[in-house]
């Protein structure tokens, strides 16, 4: 029994020992996030399931911390988290089936605000004194006012709105059908001044316009989904920054849903699309193309079938292409590092449920 007594005496200390050894406080906990390089993971989670988070990646350290809102807040961030941007030391998560934007600081990530009266939030866009906020199922953008939370205006469209940008001080926003398709749904970008907060002008592209990117030479670049409902095929647009016209359109041949479709480097002068193997609707191919391209690359920049893709961005700076994999969509997804010139995985990182989207800390 002497022994047995001793063996156990050991195990215990043995245990706190290593218990002692592990970190207990928030990772980041003193403003660190102030000064670390890196990236932001967009975990939007499962739908309904209450699951979403946010997750960085560390350069320096070379390892994710993930769960940071909930870790630093004590409190899970909501339901699909679609977007952060942001403005003026603050950051805006928009959390679209929670019907709420958290605002954070962001050099600590501590909680300041949360704006809540949404209906589905999906984006958000600054410009000088004002935020405007796009919504999935209502037909209205919401202004607010992003030092005291307040909203000011709403701006009516008609139809279901996504991607939002800056561009030339105008805004262009991605709109494409409401939740019941009709023929009067707008489909395509809508220009709306953000002096005035009034549509000025509305460019009718294909069905599900869902993603916006402006390039070197400030032509705008829009990723149309398609439609089930009538058959309308995917399509990817490049339309003059000036004059809106359209200069040069990319039929797919089949649809292409995708959460967040498009991208494009740090330098603009290439863009990145995600689009569904043919026949396939789990596996997503990441495409590049030169701006100045005239038909579809025919083979994909990356392409894994045993990964389901929903997310992606490129890093120029470490020329490396970041792979947000879903999995399966019941489990926790991963993050991938590429190496763009060797195709090679650099890394594999556990991450949140079904990763979406990447912003860089540099």
């Amino acid at each position: 029994m002497k022994k047995i007594s001793k063996r156990l005496v050991w195990l215990i200390g043995f245990f706190v020992l290593i218990t002692s050894c592990r970190k207990t406080e928030v990772f980041y906990e003193k403003e660190d996030l102030k000064s670390a390089k890196g990236f932001y993971i967009i975990n939007e989670g499962a739908f309904t399931m209450g699951n979403s988070s946010l997750s960085f990646y560390d350069f320096e350290r070379n390892e994710i911390t993930n769960d940071l809102f909930e870790r630093i807040n004590s409190r899970p961030l909501g339901d699909v988290f679609q977007n952060l941007k942001f403005y003026k030391g603050k950051g805006f998560l928009v959390v679209n089936n929670s019907a709420k934007i958290e605002v954070v600081d962001s050099a600590s990530m501590r909680s300041i605000q949360t704006i809540e009266g949404f209906v589905s939030p999906k984006n958000i866009e600054f410009y000088k004194n004002k935020a405007f906020v796009t919504d999935l199922y209502s037909n209205v953008i919401t202004v607010l006012n992003p030092e005291t939370f307040e909203k000011i205006a709403t701006i009516d469209v008609n139809g279901s709105t996504e991607d939002i940008v800056l561009s030339n001080n105008k805004l262009i926003v991605a709109v494409n059908q409401s939740v019941e398709y009709t023929e009067d749904n707008q489909q395509g970008i809508l220009v709306i001044n953000p002096e005035t907060n009034q549509v000025e002008k509305y460019i009718k592209l294909s069905e599900g316009a869902i993603d916006v990117e402006i390039d070197y030479n400030n032509d705008i670049w829009v990723y149309c989904t398609g439609f089930w409902g009538n058959n309308a095929l995917g399509k990817l647009y490049k339309l003059d920054g000036g004059n809106y016209t359209i200069k040069q359109s990319f039929d797919f041949g089949r649809l292409a849903y995708f959460g967040a479709p498009l991208r494009i480097n740090s330098s603009k002068n290439k863009i990145y699309f995600a689009l569904a193997a043919a026949g396939s609707y789990t596996q997503f191919d990441i495409y590049e193309i030169d701006i100045d391209a005239k038909v579809l690359p025919s083979e994909p920049l990356y392409s894994d079938a045993k990964r389901y893709v929903y997310g992606f961005q490129i890093d120029e700076v470490k020329d490396e292409l970041i792979v947000l994999d879903a999995i399966d969509g019941t489990q926790k997804g991963e993050m991938l590092r590429v190496d763009m010139k060797t195709n090679s995985v650099k890394g594999i990182y556990g991450v949140g449920y079904f990763p979406s989207n990447i912003i860089f800390k540099y």
